[in-house]
């Protein structure tokens, strides 16, 4: 047995046998003789003052080192971020003990270690459960006697979390420009664009439509190879390149008419309701928390629970465009699309009528200019 094991021993012998008895006071004598309680390990100014301390540490980095002030402040804040999650645990535990809710989660924690450890999808009822026990935690917790410490740790969470992601953002961005000038920077890249701008400088134009057929060719060949470049740079630190495509909204907004636009708002708003509709259903739910907890799940341990989460998300997405479906209001935005590609080819047509009436007009003044008068619409 040991020692810590021969302690808690003694301490429920002195209580089981009338010795020691909670509540009442105990004689000087004896008391000498008693073990101190340990002290709490981590109270809210012990806390305050870590956190005080770290940000110490991040600005004599920075005034020490600026060019390391993002490394250095993630792994200060990760520190921190990891510390605060604890003690908020600490806190939680607290706050469900007090308000009675600590047998109750003891035994969901059990449940959902058990389903966890399993490889297929939590049971629906358990999800509910889950759902149903950290509303009410959530509705009660103002009346724990530890809220404001709580509310205080959860709003220092935040800030760090939102810190964090800052300076990872900036990380990020950090190497992608470094990145970048490498590539642009490498002796055949720079060749090529030195080239081009030389030719385009003697052309003696001052902007690209002036360009000659072949030079402006030649322009746009050197930039999709830059373009090229910097995609294999990307694709290196594991991002990926797409390719901005127009939406409907966004065509739409280019057309002239008004009838159209009305009718995709209206469309839009009603896909909206829609999907609100079906994520406030039971089951979507359900699946939406499991998700979260999978996904919480898989942050602490990123070897598993991927292909759960890629089960979850399709399970959900499909689910949203069956019902999109079954209301008809996919028929709906093929019908607008048809509608917008026919008054977008009548205004191409009324455009073509309308330079051609100018040219003809031009021809017949006998000016001898040959100027073409672009049609703009509002």
């Amino acid at each position: 047995m040991s020692g810590e094991e021969l302690l808690k021993h003694r301490m429920a012998k002195y209580r089981k046998i009338g010795v020691f008895i909670e509540g009442e006071p105990v004689e000087p004598e004896k008391k000498i003789n008693m073990k101190r309680r340990d002290a709490v390990a981590s109270t809210s100014r012990n806390l305050e003052g870590e956190v005080e301390k770290l940000r110490e540490q991040i600005l004599k980095a920075k005034e020490a080192s600026p060019e390391s002030e993002v490394e250095l402040s993630s792994e200060v804040l990760n520190e921190m971020i990891e510390k605060l999650k604890s003690d908020i645990d600490e806190e939680y535990t607290k706050a469900a003990k007090a308000m009675g809710l600590e047998e109750r989660l003891a035994a969901t924690r059990e449940e959902f270690s058990k389903a966890n450890a399993e490889e297929h999808l939590m049971h629906p009822v358990l999800i509910e459960r889950i759902e149903k026990l950290k509303e009410e935690f959530n509705a009660r917790l103002s009346e724990a006697p530890n809220y404001e410490s709580v509310k205080a740790k959860l709003d220092m969470l935040k800030d760090f979390s939102r810190a964090k992601a800052a300076s990872e953002a900036a990380s990020v961005k950090k190497e992608i420009n470094k990145r970048f000038q490498e590539a642009v920077e490498r002796p055949e890249v720079r060749e090529k664009v030195e080239a081009v701008k030389a030719e385009v400088a003697s052309s003696g134009a001052s902007s690209f439509e002036e360009l000659s057929d072949e030079l402006k060719e030649k322009v746009l060949k050197t930039k999709r190879e830059v373009e090229a470049e910097m995609a294999v740079v990307l694709k290196s630190m594991g991002l990926e390149l797409e390719a901005v495509k127009p939406n409907l909204k966004e065509v739409v907004a280019e057309s002239p008419n008004e009838n159209i636009q009305e009718k995709l708002e209206k469309l839009n708003r009603e896909i909206n309701e829609k999907i609100e509709e079906v994520v406030r259903t039971p089951e979507i739910k359900s699946m939406v928390e499991l998700l979260k907890v999978e996904t919480a799940k898989a942050s602490r341990m990123p070897d598993q629970g991927s292909q759960k989460i890629e089960a979850l998300e399709m399970q959900i997405k499909q689910k949203i465009a069956d019902a999109l479906s079954m209301s008809g209001l996919q028929e709906k935005q093929e019908e607008l699309e048809k509608e917008l590609a026919a008054a977008r080819e009548l205004a191409g047509e009324e455009s073509d009528e309308s330079v051609k009436d100018d040219d003809d007009d031009e021809d017949g003044s006998g000016s001898g200019r040959s100027e073409i008068i672009n049609p703009s619409f509002a």
